[in-house]
This record gives structure tokens, sequence and C-alpha cells, in this order.
């Protein structure tokens, strides 16, 4: 399989001799995930997926089994990694002490090996990130035999993002830049049907972002309407047509339904919907924001994009 080119990396480092990057390939494409970023192959899908900053997980699989695991925690400082890498090899020895672990490898700041045991293979590869204080670690498997371009690609192409920049989001069919002070707090992922749901970290505000796909199957063709019926109950709702990256766009504002004594006193949220078609990928694309009435969040503030799914 052929590896992808290596990003930018977001602190300096000294770039590999051009030899050694891989060469890009329309085979890959980009996920980005709590503060991270890379690339795997086209046909890999994630199969669970944390949304923990602290510690957690994401699995990721092709069409016929697990492919790989990248995990992170949250440190303070710098673990040994080599004592870690140490004792997997140990542990890796004491169930099969006919295994071949090979040579201890360290591609693009990380440091692992391959465990290969009859027709397929391991590779274990660990680094930690210190502008996210991240002990990561990344696990592939090799179910007929031992692609090391497919190692190539997966180390080559991570980069941890700046956490002083907007937070990015790439999965599932969705694209998201949020703006800065944002969380994931929830990922629903249903056949066709994803939604991202985030947060203010220091304030009550919050976003969902949400693609439908096979709109051919059920889409009408008119937003405002599909729209009206997705938000349902609200106060004093107006619908305008707007331009939004370069299309036609419906922008719902009203308020959220609450008690009379809310509404006097100013405590209802304002919510905002922003919803359109994105051609490429045969999708429905919406943004929802709930906010005070004080501090307005517009759904423009968060940049969405969506691609053609599998």
């Amino acid at each position: 399989m052929p590896p992808v080119t290596m990003p930018p990396r977001s602190r300096p480092a000294a770039d590999p001799p051009a030899a050694a990057r891989p060469a890009p390939s329309d085979a890959w494409r980009t996920l980005a995930w709590m503060g991270m970023r890379w690339q795997v192959p086209r046909d890999w899908e994630i199969l669970s997926h944390g949304v923990d900053p602290l510690r957690g997980r994401l699995l990721l699989v092709d069409r016929r089994r697990q492919r790989m695991q990248l995990s992170w925690a949250k440190l303070d400082s710098r673990p040994d990694l080599e004592q870690a890498i140490a004792d997997h090899r140990s542990r890796d020895m004491a169930e099969d002490a006919e295994v071949d672990l090979g040579e201890l490898r360290r591609p693009h700041d990380w440091v692992g090996y391959t465990r290969r045991a009859g027709r397929g293979a391991l590779s274990r590869f660990t680094r930690y990130e210190p502008a996210l204080q991240y002990w990561i670690d990344l696990v592939v498997s090799h179910p007929v035999r031992h692609e090391p371009a497919l190692d190539e690609g997966l180390t080559a192409s991570f980069e941890a993002l700046d956490p002083q920049q907007p937070p990015h989001w790439r999965a599932f069919g969705l694209e998201v830049r949020t703006p800065m002070g944002w969380r994931l707090k929830k990922a629903e992922v249903n056949v066709a049907d994803v939604t991202l749901r985030f947060a203010e970290t220091d304030g009550p505000a919050e976003a969902a972002v949400r693609r439908l796909g096979m709109i051919d199957a059920w889409f009408l063709g008119d937003v405002q309407q599909w729209l009206r019926h997705t938000i349902g109950v609200m106060i004093d709702t107006e619908f305008t047509t707007v331009r939004h990256g370069g299309v036609s766009a419906c922008l719902a504002r009203g308020l959220e339904p609450g008690t009379r004594w809310r509404r006097l006193t100013g405590r209802l949220r304002l919510r905002r919907d922003l919803a359109w078609v994105c051609e490429p990928a045969r999708s429905l694309v919406c943004v929802s924001t709930w906010s005070r009435q004080s501090r307005p969040v517009e759904p423009d503030a968060f940049e969405v994009d969506a691609w053609p799914m599998l």
C-alpha cells in the first residue's frame, strides 16, 4: 500500500531526508481528533471513539477486522518511553518465547517494534507530545504480512496540532473547526446520520454539527421545510435564506421554549440553526447553536465541511 506525504509539524523538528518521506496518494485520507491529526488508508473507518481529553482511544477497522488503535493519556511530564516499550516486549516474550520481535525502531519521533507471529504481524509505537501533554500509543495490525509502508505512512503523517489554534475535528464524514474554548462533548454516529456535539469549556453555550447522508433517498429538496420539521416548537422563530460557503442555505433564529417566567427574565437561550446541502458529499449539513441572549453564538462561527463516505 503506498504511503503518504508527511504533513508539517506543529513544532520545530528536523525533517527526514526526502528519500525517507512517504509519497502522496489518493488511497489515504486525513483524520483529526483530540488535538491530533494523521492519515489512514481510505477504506478504514472508526469503529469506537473516545471523547475524554484525559484518556481515551480510537479503534479503526477495514472491511474485515481491526487494523489500528490510537490511545492517549494526559500526563504532566514525559514518561519513560524506552521502559514502556521494554515492558511490552517482555510481555510478548513471556506469552510466546518463539515470537520474532524485530529490532527497536524510531520512525518520526516514535519508538516501537514489530511483533511477527505466523503470517501476520503487530506493530506497536509510542511517543510523548509535550504541547498536548499526551502519551500516545499506536498499535497497527498486519493480518496477512508485515507492510513497512503502512507503518511508515501512519507514523510519518501524524502531527500534534497547536493548542493555541482553533480545534480541528475530521471524522465520520465531517470536518469541523470550532472557535477557541470549545470541546467535543459527544459524538452520535449512526448510518448516514452523524452529530458532533460541542460545549464551551467555560460557558453555557452549546453547539451541534449534523451531517445527514444519502439525500437522494429521502430529501425532497426544501431545506427550510426540513429545518422547520427538525426544530419543532420554538419562540419567535424567523427563517431567512442566506449564502453560506457559496451555496444557498437556510438560517433559523428564535428562542428555545421555556416557562413564561424564564422568558420575562431573559433566561431563555437563543437558538440558531444554519442548514445547507453539500453537493460533493451528497449530504445535508446543519449547524445549531444555543447561547445566552447577552452572548449570542452564530453558526457561522464554526467552519464545517463534509466529504463523501464509502
